[in-house]
């Protein structure tokens, strides 16, 4: 059974499985290594994309609100962004 090997191991959980879990703290390229019983190797790699930027809120124009009001509604939009 080819054995894969991943690096950099920053961010993964394991580098020695299939199907590590990455969590880097920034954008990290890994590259994996798969060497099969006969000696012949396979490269390949991939890139885990970090995006650093913290979500904003916007919940609408604001409201005055004083001691006669006695509810309001408060609205938003889900906007997806990276996943």
């Amino acid at each position: 059974m080819a054995i894969p090997s991943w690096s950099p191991s920053t961010g993964l959980n394991a580098t020695n499985i299939a199907e590590p879990t990455a969590s880097p703290s920034s954008t990290t390229t890994y590259t994996v290594t798969v060497t099969g019983s006969n000696g012949c190797t396979a490269t390949d790699v991939v890139t885990v994309n970090v995006n650093t930027t913290p979500p904003t809120i916007d919940a609408g124009m604001d409201k005055d609100l004083d001691c006669t009001t006695t509810s309001t509604t408060i609205g938003t939009t889900a906007i997806v962004g990276n996943t």
